[in-house]
């Protein structure tokens, strides 16, 4: 993700862009399908919803990477990612260190450079995360990207650790994006439930009520694809983009930006533009309706390897939650949203809010209830059919 541009950048891209691009992403569907049934049932007891979206994320992405499922969020492996991507926002914020400002600082003695020690220290406890998790990954039945990865031809030109952290960041950025987006979600629903008649009535009528809303049906539902846009739009997750550096001196408008100088792109200015976007505090999906998004994943070559995935996870998701229940603050009204109920720092997302998810119907609640119970929750079977899904479309597999 830091390098910077050159043949080891490009060595990464190359191992990663078979099992990331759009065709491959459809053939994941079985272990989404699985993990947002996974995730209506737990809500039909639970209103912890913040809990339950990061474990819907994680396990989708687990599964795929490591060929292991998250279902109570106490594993190990999830603790110890937290404590991880604490950390790297904390060091990936510009100016959380007075090195930042004053580079030369980390030309004195070691004894005057405490950030050195902890960076080391923080790497080493995400390094052993990253090749621990692809060791027991190759040990698991069934096909998974660390298999995949490790058959690779780029992989021989790499070492067994940068193949792990290659795994372990997919899997990193796919849990914690994805759980607090679906968490502006329901803080939509809760700021502007208007919108949500008009969902629901689409989803009525070309779903019906007796059973869930699946994968071939979302090309039939625009309005619900112009939910999932404007949630993106709605609010930004890294409202500061990821900080980037010029290769080269340039001009922007006839400003000279240095060679060497970090940019930072403030996606949350651009999302918010009223001369782009009419009302853009207003979460309106009409305004997607026949129209196409920018990207909400980033530009160029640094753009997000896993957002035909991401985006997949958040639609089947959207979808199946605004079928089976009816979202509302805990005394029924609206609420308001400001910049005070969220967090700051690379990644920003809602401080706790309450919600309540309510069966529409006691129908619904039944076929919630059947599909969870009737679907395979055997993962290894599961990546078995997602490999055949892949030699069907044409594809590769290398393992």
């Amino acid at each position: 993700m830091f390098k910077p541009l050159g043949n080891d950048f490009l060595l990464h891209q190359r191992l990663e862009a078979p099992v990331l691009s759009p065709r491959a992403s459809a053939c994941y569907t079985s272990i989404q399908d699985l993990e947002s049934k996974q995730l209506l049932n737990n809500l039909l007891t639970s209103n912890d919803f913040a809990k339950q979206f990061e474990l819907f994320a994680a396990s989708v992405v687990y599964s795929i990477t490591f060929g292991l499922r998250i279902v109570t969020g106490e594993e190990w492996q999830i603790q110890t990612s937290h404590e991880c991507l604490e950390n790297f926002v904390h060091a990936a914020q510009v100016g959380a260190w007075m090195v930042d400002a004053f580079p030369s600082l980390n030309y004195l003695p070691r004894i005057l450079t405490p950030w050195q020690q902890t960076a080391e220290r923080w790497y080493e406890k995400w390094a052993n995360l990253h090749i621990t998790n692809m060791r027991d990954a190759l040990k698991r039945d069934g096909w998974n990207w660390s298999k995949d990865f490790k058959k690779a031809n780029e992989a021989k030109n790499m070492t067994d650790m940068e193949v792990a952290w290659d795994l372990g960041v997919l899997c990193d950025a796919g849990v914690e994006t994805t759980s607090i987006q679906l968490q502006i979600f329901v803080q939509a629903c809760l700021a502007y439930p208007e919108w949500i008649p008009k969902a629901q009535r689409e989803l009525d009528d070309v779903v019906g009520d007796k059973r869930l809303p699946d994968f071939q049906d979302l090309e039939k539902l625009p309005y619900l694809q112009a939910v999932v846009e404007e949630n993106f739009r709605w609010r930004h997750i890294v409202p500061a983009g990821v900080p980037h550096a010029t290769t080269q001196d340039d001009y922007y408008k006839g400003f000279l930006i240095p060679k060497g100088s970090v940019v930072v792109p403030l996606f949350v200015a651009m999302r918010q533009d009223e001369h782009v976007f009419d009302d853009p505090a207003v979460f309106r999906p009409e305004r997607w309706i026949g129209k196409s998004s920018p990207s909400n994943f980033g530009y160029g070559r640094r753009v997000c390897p896993g957002r035909f995935i991401a985006r997949n996870s958040m639609a089947i998701a959207i979808a199946r939650m605004l079928w089976a229940f009816d979202i509302r603050s805990k005394d029924g009204a609206r609420i308001t949203v400001n910049e005070r109920m969220y967090t700051a720092g690379l990644v920003s997302g809602p401080k706790h809010f309450d919600a309540v998810f309510t069966p529409r119907s006691e129908v619904h609640k039944r076929v919630i209830e059947s599909s969870y119970k009737s679907v395979n929750k055997n993962v290894a079977h599961l990546l078995d059919e997602v490999r055949e899904k892949l030699v069907s479309t044409g594809l590769s597999p290398r393992a």
